[in-house]
C-alpha cells in the first residue's frame, strides 16, 4: 500500500513540475495513454508511457517524418516532434500532443463545439467535462467564444474547435485535479484509484471541478445498496427471460458471478434492493434469489429485468 501511495505522490509531483517548465517551446500530451518514442534503425519505437497532461520541451517545431513500428506492425511516414522529457530526448507523435501557446485548460462542464468563432457554426458535438485542452488565445466574433485544441480519441487526431469561455478553466489546480481524475479512471488498482481521487479532492479547485471529482468517485465506488428483507416466497411463474446468459452475483450490481440461471428456472425471492438501478435502458430492483439447477443450489443477486413475476 505504501508503494502505491508513493507512486501516486510521485505522479502528482511530476504533474506539478510540468507547470514549472519554460513558458516557450512547451508541448503537452493530450492523449490518454500517449507515449514517448525512441528512434532506431527500424523507425520510431515505444520508449515509455506518459500520463495525460504531461508537459515536455519541444526541441524542434519542424516535425520529423519516420515510420512508427511496434511488435507485429508498423505505420508509414508518421510525423513526430523531437522533445526533451526529464533530461532525455524522445519523439512524440504530432497527432497526440499540442504546442502550448499560452496556458493549459480543462473543460468544467460539457461544452458544445463550434467550427468557427461564431455561434452560427454550431457543430453537433460536445466536449466532455474533464477534457484537457490547449487554448490558442484566439477569440471569435463573440468575445466569450475562444479557440482550443484537444485530442479527438475517435479519430486519433488533435482538433481545433471553438467553445464558450465559461465552460473552460485555466486554473492550474483544476487542470491538475482533472489529470488525477483521469488517472483514477484508467488505473485498475482500487487503492490507486482512491489515492488519485483523494489527491484531487485535496486541491483548492473550483466548484464545477469539485462536482466532477465527486461524480467520478460515485461512479467508481458506488455506495452499497440498501437491502430489504422479504418473506421467502416461491414464484412458479418467476423465471429468467433470457435464461442462458443471466448471471447470479454475490452482491447487487458489482458482485462477482457465482452462477447462471437458465430460462424457465424456478426460483424464490427473499430480499431485494431498496434502490432502483438502470442497465441498458431497463430499470428495476436487484433481487436475491434461491434456485436449484441440475441438483446444485444457487443463491445470489439477479437484476429484476430478467425476472418474470406472476401475471407478466
Amino acid at each position: 500500500m505504501k508503494r502505491l501511495i508513493c507512486s501516486a505522490v510521485c505522479t502528482v509531483l511530476c504533474l506539478c513540475a510540468t507547470f514549472l517548465a519554460s513558458a516557450t517551446d512547451r508541448g503537452i500530451m493530450l492523449r490518454n495513454g500517449g507515449s514517448l518514442k525512441k528512434q532506431t534503425s527500424l523507425g520510431m519505437e515505444w520508449a515509455a508511457e506518459i500520463p495525460l497532461g504531461t508537459e515536455f520541451e519541444i526541441l524542434s517545431h519542424e516535425p520529423v517524418k519516420a515510420d512508427w513500428v511496434w511488435k507485429g506492425g508498423s505505420s508509414k511516414d508518421r510525423t513526430f516532434y523531437k522533445v526533451r522529457y526529464q533530461g532525455k530526448d524522445y519523439f512524440v507523435l504530432t497527432n497526440e500532443c499540442a504546442v502550448i501557446e499560452q496556458v493549459v485548460g480543462v473543460i468544467t462542464r460539457d461544452a458544445v463545439l463550434y467550427d468557427k468563432g461564431r455561434v452560427s457554426s454550431f457543430r453537433n458535438a460536445v466536449l466532455e467535462r474533464g477534457t484537457l485542452v490547449v487554448p490558442t488565445g484566439a477569440s471569435g466574433s463573440y468575445f466569450h467564444i475562444n479557440e482550443i485544441k484537444f485530442y479527438d480519441a475517435a479519430a486519433s487526431v488533435v482538433r481545433t474547435r471553438w467553445i464558450w469561455n465559461e465552460k473552460l478553466s485555466v486554473n492550474k489546480d483544476d487542470v491538475k485535479a482533472a489529470q488525477l481524475v483521469k488517472l483514477a479512471q484508467t488505473t485498475k488498482d482500487d487503492d490507486m484509484k482512491r489515492e488519485y481521487l483523494s489527491l484531487a479532492s485535496g486541491l483548492p479547485v473550483s466548484n464545477p471541478i469539485k462536482e466532477y471529482i465527486e461524480d467520478v468517485e460515485a461512479l467508481l465506488f458506488p455506495p452499497p445498496m440498501t437491502i430489504v428483507k422479504l418473506p421467502e416466497i416461491g414464484y412458479p411463474g418467476l423465471d429468467c427471460e433470457e435464461g442462458e446468459n443471466v448471471n447470479v452475483r454475490d452482491a447487487p450490481k458489482t458482485g462477482e458471478v457465482v452462477g447462471k440461471l437458465g430460462s424457465g428456472a424456478d426460483v424464490s425471492v427473499d430480499m431485494k434492493t431498496e434502490e432502483l438501478d438502470t442497465i441498458d435502458g431497463e430499470t428495476s430492483y436487484w433481487y436475491h434469489v434461491n434456485a436449484t439447477v441440475d441438483g446444485k443450489e444457487i443463491s445470489g443477486w439477479v437484476f429484476g429485468a430478467f425476472l418474470l413475476f406472476g401475471g407478466e
